[in-house]
C-alpha cells in the first residue's frame, strides 16, 4: 500500500492513500519533507475526506489525489497547497 511520497529536494509530499473501503481514518506521523517534519491525519465519511497537516518546519507544497466512489465508479479528486508552519485543515467535499 503506497501512502506518500516525496521528493525532498524539491520540498513535495504526494499524498495518495490506497486503503480500504472500510477503513475511516489513518495516520501518518514524522514523515521528512525537506528540512520539514510532518504528521497527517487522514479521516473518511460518507464519501467526504478531510486531512489534517501538521508541519514543523518549513513551507512545503501538498499533492494530495483522492479516489472517491461515485455512483459505483472511481473518479480521482485531487487538491494542492503550499503547506505553512503549523497545522492545516484541508477537505475535500
Amino acid at each position: 500500500m503506497r501512502l506518500t511520497e516525496f521528493r525532498s529536494a524539491a520540498n513535495v509530499l504526494r499524498f495518495e492513500p490506497q486503503v480500504p473501503p472500510s477503513w475511516r481514518s489513518l495516520r501518518v506521523e514524522h514523515t521528512r519533507v525537506g528540512n520539514s517534519i510532518v504528521d497527517l491525519a487522514w479521516h473518511s465519511e460518507d464519501g467526504h475526506f478531510t486531512l489534517d497537516v501538521k508541519n514543523a518546519g518549513p513551507m512545503f507544497h501538498l499533492k494530495w489525489n483522492q479516489a472517491r466512489i461515485d455512483r459505483g465508479a472511481i473518479s480521482p479528486v485531487s487538491l494542492e497547497r503550499d503547506i505553512m508552519p503549523g497545522n492545516t485543515h484541508l477537505s475535500i467535499p
